[in-house]
């Protein structure tokens, strides 16, 4: 995977855990209330600056790992 590809994969990879989790953690959290949507941007946004430096520590190892262990 060429280095642009790479960064593209983790950042939509953060985006969208990011974004989900913080989603189905506000809704549990908080209910549907009133400020709800506010809340729960609040909560990606911070999701996301949390997940991308995870993605890339994380992911090129476990990519690796899994390589190794799972051949076609």
């Amino acid at each position: 995977m060429s280095i642009r590809q790479t960064i593209f994969f983790n950042v939509t990879l953060s985006l969208v855990f990011s974004v989900t989790m913080s989603f189905a953690m506000t809704a549990m959290n908080v209910g549907f209330v009133p400020e709800f949507l506010t809340l729960w941007l609040s909560s990606a946004k911070i999701g996301f600056g949390v997940s991308i430096p995870i993605a890339f520590v994380f992911v090129p190892p476990i990519h690796k790992l899994t390589m190794r262990w799972i051949r076609d």
